[in-house]
């Protein structure tokens, strides 16, 4: 089963990406120059929507969002959003 997801993943014809399985709110700090993502001794080359998952729950638990709830799913669609000049959104989904 696992082959059969891995090759429906590269199917879709998304480029490997840099991946962040923790990225969550105490790995992401604030300061006047934006954002600075630390703890990258996690990361890996993979396909994005392997991260995916992870931020949404992430996201849903840090915030208190329910993770079918409307918030979560316009998360969902900003993130796939970069991915449309490689799919249409109907195949992301």
């Amino acid at each position: 089963m696992l082959i059969e997801w891995c090759q429906q993943l590269a199917s879709v014809g998304l480029p490997e990406t840099l991946a962040h399985e923790e990225l969550t709110l105490p790995n992401v700090l604030v300061g006047p120059r934006g954002y600075t993502y630390i703890d990258w001794r996690d990361c890996s080359v993979a396909h994005p929507f392997f991260t995916m998952i992870v931020t949404l729950r992430s996201t849903a638990h840090w915030l208190k969002y329910d993770e079918t709830g409307s918030e979560m799913l316009h998360l969902r669609d900003a993130y796939l959003e970069p991915s449309t000049t490689f799919a249409p959104r109907a195949q992301l989904n």
